[in-house]
């Protein structure tokens, strides 16, 4: 009985938690085991809430058997039916006529995975035939891979979700597919909430029997998806949601960012996009959608209550019906957009703004482009716009759809890009307390038309385009912004003094800018042989950037006009010869320009000594002529050199060998003896044998003669 007693208290402080939100919905499971760890780890909690069951206990008993026991069982036992239901609420998908178990389950080929704890199911390769409903409380996600179908064999949706699941979420992988196809009822049906759809995959929706192919009361977005919708009556509808606080509608939207979504309902009389109170975004989306064109259809394009807004410049939108309706503005901002309708094609309750992009609108019977109440205003360097009206009555571009009435067209029409407008009515324009409800850019104009004012009461004014005749202007024109090519058109002088720049508008082809040149030039001067020229050069500087222009005239050759000449037939002046200056030559043509003078010869120059000789004791000696080197002309003679004296020795001259007159030999002495004269070597072998023999016996008589001492 502790047992028991001890976790009926727990179960009561769960109840407790729960009551005070330390228990809520969505905890992770090591949440849930973090909180149940605490209580463990507190005897004091767990003792008071087994106290609590105690007491509790022994109160019922009490009250005895009957009053007691059995009335608080039969409590207990309706408690557990909602207890149940509650239990019975982990099923959170309704799948192929089944509640989906958590986890991963076969369905044909395919399977299907849910994930309770993050909300996700996961379809892949799966072909259904009966609805998926989704039944959370929390926002859920759809992730598809690979292809998967959804047919309906019975009158039924394909996807649906209860009111209270506050968004679902398809995430399409990359080449994955889901495709939907329904007989009288919503392909995809969403109760409550909003509704998302993403990827690199594809979604295709089908439906028929006048219901909205795809469904939702709340926010509808396409995010990177390619999206196909085929039906019979509203391609998306997008209701506004009741907030109950407030007592009052919210505004929801539809967004289409880096999107392809198609949508047809050509079968049907209705809308391709129905958003009563909300508003609808389109950026870098390519858009097709094919309405009814019928005369009774009603305007089957895009609409909505609130704003639509057009950006992005990989934009593309090609609509049959008309896009707005009697509540917001339209803002284009970029992009492309072609719209054909039998009603208004573009219509903007609080006025139409294009700033970018190329706008073609066109309409059988009403207004191409129409402001309510609102201004009109395109501009843009870029802009280019198109409006065609198949209405005798009503004008192509207009801010006024009843210029009698004085509640509308207040905003008048500003004009400032490239327009080109087709209809019995072109341009019409109604602003209150204005004097023109027509504005034009800096340089704007129509070829041959002009506006003209008229007050339709005393607080209004219209303005419209009028012929030189003063009638309203018909048929077709364009309205410009001037835009001018970059190749101009080159007026010059005939003697290159002057130049002018002419820029055709290229937009109307009937005005062109004007802008004179500044003139700088180089000559080349005309030779004996080459004619010469003068190179003018015009600059004009239009539109921010500039423009260069040349004219060259030629100078006829100038006979006399020699250019560098060179040194001819010149020789220098000596002392035998004149010389000559030289002639100055022409190198182009040969001519001589300036003819030499002849220079007189010259004195002899450097001379050099020859002939010269030097005396001896046999000869006279010269000291030699001096003579010119250039003509050998003996400038100086020069003079003899008397003989030498004799170089005697030993009684004969060294130079010549003559014999000295006066020389007298000297007689050598006698020796005393045989022995060997001073300088003769004849017996000098002789005396070193006896020196050696001498040596030899000496040391012999010394040896000897100390070993007989010894002895």
């Amino acid at each position: 009985m502790m047992y028991y007693t001890t976790v009926s208290g727990w179960m009561v402080s769960y109840f407790g938690k729960f009551l005070t939100g330390a228990f809520h919905s969505g905890m992770s499971t090591d949440e849930v085991a973090s909180a149940f760890g605490a209580m463990l780890s507190s005897p004091g909690e767990m003792a008071l809430w087994a106290e609590v069951v105690v007491v509790a206990g022994f109160l019922v008993c009490s009250f005895g058997l009957q009053k007691g026991l059995e009335r608080v069982t039969k409590v207990m036992m309706l408690c557990l039916l909602p207890t149940a239901a509650f239990a019975a609420g982990t099923y959170l998908v309704y799948l192929n006529g089944a509640w989906l178990n958590p986890g991963e389950t076969e369905v044909g080929d395919g399977k299907v995975t849910l994930d309770v704890e993050n909300k996700t199911l996961t379809i892949e390769n799966v072909a259904l035939t009966e609805f998926v409903s989704f039944e959370a409380a929390e926002e859920f996600t759809l992730i598809v891979k690979e292809t998967n179908t959804i047919t309906p064999e019975a009158e039924s949706i394909g996807i649906g979700t209860n009111e209270n699941l506050p968004a679902l979420n398809i995430v399409l992988e990359e080449g994955a597919s889901l495709d939907i196809t329904v007989d009288m009822a919503n392909a995809i049906y969403i109760r409550g909430g909003d509704l998302k759809v993403s990827g690199a995959g594809s979604l295709t929706l089908t439906s028929s029997g006048g219901y909205p192919t795809l469904s939702a009361p709340g926010n509808i977005t396409f995010d990177g998806v390619t999206v196909d919708i085929t039906g019979d009556q509203v391609g998306i509808f997008c209701k506004e949601v009741y907030d109950e606080v407030e007592e009052d509608y919210v505004p929801t939207a539809v967004t289409m960012r880096n999107a392809t979504v198609d949508i047809d309902v050509t079968a049907g009389d209705y809308y391709a996009v129905y958003c009563a109170l909300g508003s609808i975004t389109i950026e870098d989306t390519v858009l097709t959608t094919k309405t009814s064109t019928l005369p009774e259809a009603e305007n089957g394009g895009l609409y909505v209550d609130g704003d639509v807004v057009i950006k992005g410049d990989k934009t593309d939108v090609k609509h049959t019906g008309g896009i707005g309706f009697d509540g917001g503005t339209i803002t284009i901002e970029g992009g492309k957009v072609d719209v054909k309708s039998n009603d208004t094609a573009l219509l903007g309750y609080s006025g139409v703004t294009i700033s970018g992009g190329i706008v073609k609108a066109e309409s059988t019977n009403s207004y191409a482009i129409l402001g309510t109440k609102g201004m009109v205003s395109i501009t843009g360097a870029d802009t280019e716009v198109t409006a065609i009206t198949g209405s005798e009555n009503l004008a192509a571009i207009s801010n006024a759809n009843h210029p009698d009435n004085p509640t509308f067209g207040d905003g008048g029409i500003h004009l400032d890009a490239k327009i080109t407008v087709q209809g019995m009515n072109l341009i019409v324009g109604v602003k209150k307390d204005a004097e023109a409800a027509i504005t034009l850019g800096e340089n704007f104009e129509i070829a041959g038309a002009t506006l003209k004012h008229e007050s339709i009461g005393s607080s209004k004014t219209k303005t419209y385009f009028v012929d030189a005749e003063g009638n309203a202007l018909t048929g077709e024109a364009v309205v410009c912004k001037h835009t001018y090519g970059e190749t101009p058109t080159w007026t010059w002088a005939e003697d290159g003094s002057s130049a002018t720049a002419s820029f055709p508008c290229t937009a109307s082809g009937d005005y062109t800018a004007v802008v004179n040149a500044t003139i700088i030039s180089e000559t080349t001067p005309a030779t004996c042989i080459a004619a010469g020229k003068t190179v003018y050069t015009a600059k004009a500087t239009f539109g921010g950037k500039e423009y260069t222009s040349t004219k060259e005239i030629a100078i006829a050759i100038d006979a006399d006009a020699h250019g560098e000449t060179e040194l001819k037939n010149a020789k220098d002046a000596t002392c035998t010869e004149k010389g000559y200056t030289g002639d100055k030559v022409c190198k182009d043509c040969g001519k001589t320009v300036e003819t030499g003078q002849e220079i007189e010869m010259k004195a002899h120059g450097e001379t050099e000594l020859k002939n010269v000789k030097e005396a001896t004791c046999a000869e006279e000696g010269y000291t030699g002529d001096k003579v010119c080197k250039v003509c050998g002309e003996v400038v100086e003679q020069g003079k003899p050199v008397e003989k030498l004296a004799h170089s005697y020795k030993d009684g004969k001259c060294t130079v010549c060998g003559a014999v000295d007159p006066n020389y007298v030999p000297v007689t050598p002495d006698k020796p005393d003896s045989d022995s060997p004269q001073t300088g003769d070597n004849s017996n000098m072998v002789l005396w070193i044998a006896l020196l050696f023999v001498s040596g030899t016996g000496l040391f012999g008589i010394t040896a000897y003669s100390r070993k007989k001492r010894a002895r």
